[in-house]
């Protein structure tokens, strides 16, 4: 249960960052992959 809920909370940490970096970098990565 534990190893679950901490699986858990690196996944939505994941992708917490992943957003963070696509919101923060959007017009970089629109010229990068147009």
């Amino acid at each position: 249960m534990k190893i679950k809920f901490l699986s858990l909370c690196i996944l939505a940490g994941v992708l917490f960052v992943s957003q963070v970096n696509a919101s923060a970098n959007n017009g970089k990565d629109d010229v990068k992959y147009a």
